[in-house]
């Protein structure tokens, strides 16, 4: 699918309007020619999985020309370790023939990224210290919506085709850290101080307009305008810009992977299926991820322009704190698309953390969470500082949390989104839309939120005391979402929420913002017309404009087919916790 580009509504604020412009530049490649079998001597993968194959893979990665496929043919291939997709090249896809194309991960995971691999997926401060502390002061404030800075000086580190961030000193006004669980984003990690607040940026042109002049050319336009009274800077993202580029070009697609082992963090490893390491213009397609060993089926940090499409994750060894997620865009990562996807039985499906940015989650299907922990259905989610100016459009899903438990977030916006607040093996916290402390300036467009005959109460807000139980369309400004007690919170005013068109269950109509005069709902915000893998389903497929207020997302389709299952119907009262078995 071609990269797409769209507008927010004239009824937001100048403030609050980007162009969404999102995805593989140009399209994901389809032309690459086959260059040779996983299973071809001299790699000789072996597909009936009785023995190790992930050295065959690494090393007919590191041999493929760029530009080619490197094909999977049907069977099973047992893997021990990691397929490493390090430093071996650009422009290279790893194709399957679909699920008939299995990788059964007894170890390892894929690694996609620049320069030496890491064996774990935090931040490891020793091998990013020169990609996360070499910066230049901007001489000139950067304006929102242009596509360049000026430097006094031209440091030779910035240079055509590589990425870097774009970040200022914390506003305390809008952008917190720490949140109520702790936690530092990286630049603070490297002491480089607050620094929550990022774009990442692909320079494509640098010039000299005069004395102490140097103008920076880049591709996407600003989201945010960055202040010299707040010292931006521009920095290495997450790689030495000197000595490595980012990994362009590569694609993960048709394959069904499984994982075999179990890790999680009360072992000291972390288990993902896919991680993206400053990567740009990079996807995952038509991919299936069941039982991931414990983390993230794909995790992104410091990624630009990724793609995660037509997808189906599900399923995970451990459902713990920072288990069992979906798609996780980490680290400042921007402009990426997670489209059209699958995601079932995972503790937080789908959610941006540490400064992510212009990123769209668009047409997702997500239902039947799961956790060890009492937020066991969050769906689409915000979670670490500072996640803003990221669209949740079309989605089907339990519920939108933007917390505050390791910081703030902003700027976020919810369109034509169908969100229950309700799970049936979640006995907790039955709310469609929570927005925590310090999350500021969202905009909440043309959704429909809630069941009918379920929620009563319309939302609870300004300190009001509350439950767990409760069954609230909005929980707005609380430290704790969940339990609407501690202090501190934010009203309503400080908060900033624009909600408009959106229809709930607990009032049973479509309420308005009386000072917005138009009410006319944007169809989309990224994509230009219905786009064709929407087939013969109705496009938007939620609002209040549509009729019976919701249609089917293709994602929807694709897992049930024509035997689709009700939405569930929950109990008029929950009078205790339903049986998890």
């Amino acid at each position: 699918m071609n990269s797409v580009t769209g507008s927010s509504p004239k009824l937001l604020p100048d403030d609050r309007r980007v162009d969404w412009i999102v995805g593989v530049s140009g399209g994901i490649p389809t032309d690459r020619p086959v260059w040779k079998n996983v299973t071809d001597a001299p790699y000789n993968a072996d597909s009936t999985g009785a023995r190790d194959s992930s050295p065959a893979f690494n090393q007919a990665l590191e041999d493929m020309p760029e530009g080619h496929a490197l094909y999977v043919p049907p069977g099973t291939y047992r893997l021990d370790s990691s397929i490493r997709w390090k430093g071996r090249g650009n422009h290279k896809t790893l194709r399957g023939a679909g699920p008939e194309s299995r990788l059964l991960f007894y170890g390892g995971l894929i690694e996609m990224g620049p320069g030496v691999p890491r064996e774990r997926s935090g931040l490891d401060l020793n091998a990013r210290r020169n990609g996360l502390t070499i910066d230049a002061d901007l001489s000139q404030d950067a304006v929102k919506g242009e596509t360049h800075i000026h430097l006094a000086e031209l440091p030779s580190w910035v240079q055509p085709g590589h990425l870097y961030i774009l970040d200022e000193l914390d506003d305390p006004d809008l952008v917190q850290s720490g949140g109520s669980g702790g936690s530092a984003h990286p630049r603070e990690k490297t002491g480089n101080g607050d620094r929550g607040m990022g774009q990442i940026v692909l320079v494509t042109a640098t010039r000299q307009n005069g004395p102490a002049d140097f103008q920076v050319d880049f591709e996407i336009p600003l989201y945010y305008g960055f202040q010299t009274s707040q010292q931006a800077q521009i920095v290495m993202a997450g790689y030495d810009a000197e000595s490595e580029a980012p990994l362009s070009g590569c694609g993960i697609e048709d394959l069904f992977l499984e994982g075999k082992h179990a890790t999680g963090w009360s072992r000291g490893v972390s288990g993902h299926f896919i991680r993206m390491d400053s990567c740009m213009n990079c996807w995952v397609k038509n991919v299936e991820g069941y039982n991931v060993p414990a983390n993230c089926h794909v995790w992104a940090s410091f990624c630009y322009r990724l793609e995660i499409r037509d997808s189906c994750f599900r399923e995970a060894h451990a459902y713990g704190g920072g288990e069992a997620y979906g798609v996780a865009l980490y680290n400042v990562t921007s402009a990426s698309l997670v489209e059209n996807n699958i995601l079932k039985h995972l503790h937080c499906p789908l959610l941006v953390c540490y400064g992510a940015s212009g990123n769209v989650f668009g047409y997702n299907y997500v239902f039947e969470g799961a956790s060890e922990s009492i937020a066991s259905s969050l769906a689409l989610s915000t979670h670490a500082t500072h996640a803003y100016m990221n669209l949740w459009e079309g989605n089907h899903a339990v519920k939108m949390l933007a917390d505050w438990y390791h910081g703030s977030n902003s700027h976020g916006t919810l369109l034509r989104n169908r969100l229950l607040g309700y799970e049936p093996r979640d006995p907790n916290d039955h709310t469609p839309v929570g927005m925590e402390y310090c999350c500021r300036k969202w905009n909440v467009i043309g959704n429909v939120l809630g069941v009918s005959g379920f929620h009563t109460i319309y939302e609870k807000a300004d300190g009001e005391p509350g439950t767990p139980l409760e069954r609230v369309i909005y929980k707005l400004g609380y430290r704790n979402n969940f339990a609407c007690s501690q202090p501190p919170f934010d009203d309503l005013k400080t908060m900033d929420l624009i909600r408009h068109g959106n229809w709930d269950a607990a009032t049973g109509a479509v309420k308005w913002d009386p000072g917005i005069p138009g009410h006319d709902l944007p169809t989309s915000l990224y994509l230009k017309s219905k786009p064709a893998w929407f087939g013969d389903l109705s496009w938007p497929a939620f609002g209040p404009d549509v009729p019976g207020l919701e249609g089917k997302l293709p994602a929807q389709v694709r897992f049930w087919g024509t035997a689709f299952p009700p939405d569930p119907v929950p109990p008029a009262a929950i009078e205790s916790p339903p049986d998890r078995g």
